[in-house]
């Protein structure tokens, strides 16, 4: 696990880490529905997290490293829709079949992609959507 892989680093992470087009987040939430759940894992500084958190959505936004979840937390703060959860891709601590939208960005090569199918498995709801977005610069 690297989960202290950006100790110290988040907040040159939230002013580099470029975002993400409108048109994705679109995309993403026409396949939701109105009072869909999403959980965002690995959500890091949250740039992609507030982009959804717009929409209104339900949103955990689960990340491990402290140093992320302090600059998560500022991001955040605006949207009384979000929850910031400690936990990992392979555990995120959120209760099983209570999430309808799985998303991760940029943070899906630090994953165990077998853990991390898994854990969306249990708590993903019947028909629950996973989406991954990963932007290359």
């Amino acid at each position: 696990m690297n989960t202290e892989a950006f100790t110290g680093k988040a907040q040159a992470y939230a002013k580099a880490r470029p975002g993400y087009p409108d048109e994705a987040m679109m995309y993403i939430c026409n396949l939701a529905a109105p009072n869909a759940v999403f959980a965002d894992v690995g959500a890091g500084t949250g740039k992609f997290t507030a982009l959804l958190a717009r929409y209104g959505y339900d949103i955990y936004a689960i990340e491990p490293n402290a140093d992320m979840r302090r600059e998560l937390a500022i991001t955040l703060a605006p949207y009384p829709n979000t929850k910031i959860v400690n936990g990992t891709a392979e555990a995120t601590t959120i209760h099983g079949n209570s999430i309808d939208v799985i998303t991760c960005a940029q943070a899906i090569g630090w994953f165990d992609l077998n853990a991390f199918r898994t854990e969306c498995q249990r708590i993903g709801k019947c028909g629950a959507i996973v989406v991954s977005a990963y932007i290359v610069v």
